[in-house]
């Protein structure tokens, strides 16, 4: 990358403001802005390290780009499926212990674990939950944490990534009630909302007529309780942390009218003034940044905390991007910002011109445990009169030869009542006549014919499509077992 593409901006500020701070940007080719980034991160070690990852999305699809040049953004995956509709899933991405990218799509419906070794992804992995806005980190080598709200409540599915098996808990549950008093009702609600792991909003309301009561707090930290009468609008809340571990975590946070406050492990709650978006990052060492905007002064701000309390405010530039992203190394603080209909890059310190790693090394594919591995694909998770019903059986097998005789099943569970496909009847089948072998590499098969969903169906929940590989004296499993939940109304 050759250094004209980047410009430098020097900002002299007074007091208590950082008095000189130098800066590098550039646009970020080929992000438009429509554009949603979902996840902005730069890894310490392992193949990709010092340059960013950036998860975005657009119409649907959800691309992890590699920002080595920003003006040649490297595409590393892509998360969809042409044909089928997955509008509902969100993905968000981490990093695991090596530094590779781990991406973890959930929806009212499934939830699969993307990963990325030497050579290129492995084949997707079901974890059976569902849920939304989820936020995810490993917290040791194998095991990855998943806190996530289902309904009202959030919950934590810890995933061993050496094993696949999974356990999940509700951390905290929500409620809601209604009561009469003449002349109105009073509604009370409690929802909880994921942050970062281990860190999620408490959002408590209290509304009879005209008037709403919203309180707001941490789950972390009791002294952020906000509370305030609402005549008329929306309670309006920004928040930002990261989570390493109980040592080692950050937030920042501003609750309707209040100013922008932030605490980490090692500080007290501390009051920075106005603020729009938030970003926040920690490190291993105790570390943490928070970057802002103050649209009042229409300026980006930053500050550290270094074991001694928050800095003065650093200008990271004289303007206001609608949104902000932090991510934070040994050797530089990287900000992406979208000023529309652009988004820019900028560092503390210039970026290399090429990177020294080499981002694809020879592949070393190394399946696991299973020598198939399966994923079932419908194209909704809620169909309704009218909807076409499209599916597909996804496989992948490393081996040279192919394996042969290898019974395979597709299972509807409703109700606790099994049918086996391919006529779904009660009498156990398998699709050996249609599928005789398993070939090298990814192949998709059809196991149910697409379909219009008919009418005066009424309504039913929590139905599973089951699929399973096994050997041939059906004594055991040859693949994963992957399951998918939908229903109809």
């Amino acid at each position: 990358m050759s250094m004209h593409r980047w410009t430098t901006l020097i900002l002299i500020a007074a007091a208590p403001f950082s008095v000189c701070i130098a800066w590098t940007g550039t646009d970020v080719s080929g992000l438009a802005g429509s554009v949603v980034v979902r996840d902005f991160i730069v890894p310490e070690n392992g193949a990709f390290a010092g340059y960013p990852f950036i998860l975005t999305e657009h119409d649907g699809v959800s691309e992890l780009l590699w920002i080595s040049d920003p003006a040649e953004p490297v595409l590393i995956g892509s998360f969809d499926d042409p044909g089928l509709d997955f509008s509902t899933r969100r993905f968000r991405l981490t990093l695991d212990p090596d530094g590779y990218p781990v991406i973890v799509g959930l929806s009212e419906g499934r939830c699969n674990i993307h990963r990325y070794q030497p050579g290129g992804w492995l084949p997707a992995r079901y974890i059976p939950i569902t849920g939304s806005m989820h936020v995810i980190r490993f917290v040791s080598s194998g095991e990855l944490v998943i806190d996530y709200r289902s309904g009202i409540n959030i919950r934590r599915c810890r995933v061993n990534t050496d094993t696949w098996n999974a356990t999940d808990a509700c951390e905290s549950e929500g409620y809601y009630h209604t009561k009469w008093v003449d002349p109105y009702v009073i509604i009370t609600e409690q929802t909880y909302l994921p942050i970062a792991p281990y860190i999620y909003l408490i959002d408590h309301s209290e509304s009879s007529g005209p008037n709403t009561i919203e309180y707001r707090r941490l789950s972390n930290i009791p002294e952020s309780g906000y509370s305030c009468v609402l005549e008329s609008g929306m309670f309006t809340s920004v928040t930002s942390g990261d989570w390493l571990d109980p040592e080692n975590w950050v937030v920042g946070w501003r609750f309707h009218d209040q100013s922008l406050r932030v605490k980490c492990a090692g500080s007290v709650m501390t009051d920075l003034g106005p603020a729009g978006t938030i970003s926040a990052d920690a490190r291993p060492d105790g570390t943490a940044m928070i970057v802002w905007t103050d649209p009042e002064a229409n300026r980006t701000l930053l500050t550290r905390f270094e074991g001694h309390g928050w800095s003065a405010p650093e200008i990271v530039m004289a303007a206001a991007p609608e949104t902000v992203f932090l991510s934070y190394s040994n050797s530089n603080i990287w900000i992406l910002c979208r000023y529309y209909p652009n988004w820019m890059i900028r560092t503390e310190q210039p970026i290399p011109a090429t990177p020294t790693p080499d981002p694809d090394p020879p592949a070393t594919f190394t399946p696991g445990p299973e020598s198939v591995l399966i994923e079932l694909l419908i194209s909704d998770n809620d169909f309704t009169s009218g909807d076409t019903f499209e599916s597909a059986l996804l496989s992948y097998y490393p081996g040279i030869i192919s394996l042969h005789d290898l019974p395979i099943f597709v299972v509807l569970e409703i109700g606790g009542s099994f049918f086996f496909g391919p006529e779904f009847t009660s009498t156990p089948s398998d699709y050996l006549d249609e599928i005789p072998s398993i070939a090298f590499g990814y192949r998709s098969y059809s196991v149910i014919p697409e379909f219009d969903w008919p009418d005066d169906c009424g309504m039913m929940r929590g139905v599973h499509l089951i699929a399973a590989v096994l050997n041939p004296d059906m004594t055991g499993l040859v693949s994963n077992l992957d399951i998918i939940e939908f229903g109809w109304h």
